[in-house]
């Protein structure tokens, strides 16, 4: 994937777009981050440049930010990425100005 976009899109379906408590296992995403970035930050170290993309929003960016920063001084590394959703149900398209807010 060397100078390529990679996409990751976690756990389906997003359960905040059909219930009310939206997050409801949020320890999963603290499992799933720290080995993305851990496996980005060891091919980037051995000059292997990919474009992470995070296909997740609002409840978890704080989260994942928390946890990049983890890494990121446990492995003395950065790299830029980006964090986004997708829109896929229609609702989602009638509030993509608030959405926008946060991608």
């Amino acid at each position: 994937m060397d100078g390529l976009l990679v996409t990751i899109r976690l756990l389906d379906p997003p359960l905040h777009e059909f219930i009310p408590k939206g997050i409801s296992y949020p320890e999963l995403t603290e499992m799933h981050f720290p080995a993305i970035f851990e496996a980005a930050v060891s091919v980037s170290n051995l000059g292997i440049k990919g474009l992470l993309e995070i296909m997740e929003l609002k409840h978890q960016v704080s989260l994942i930010r928390n946890v990049d920063g983890k890494v990121f001084s446990e492995t003395s590394s950065s790299l830029s990425y980006k964090v986004g959703t997708m829109i896929d149900v229609p609702r989602a398209t009638l509030i993509a100005d608030e959405i926008a807010e946060e991608a």
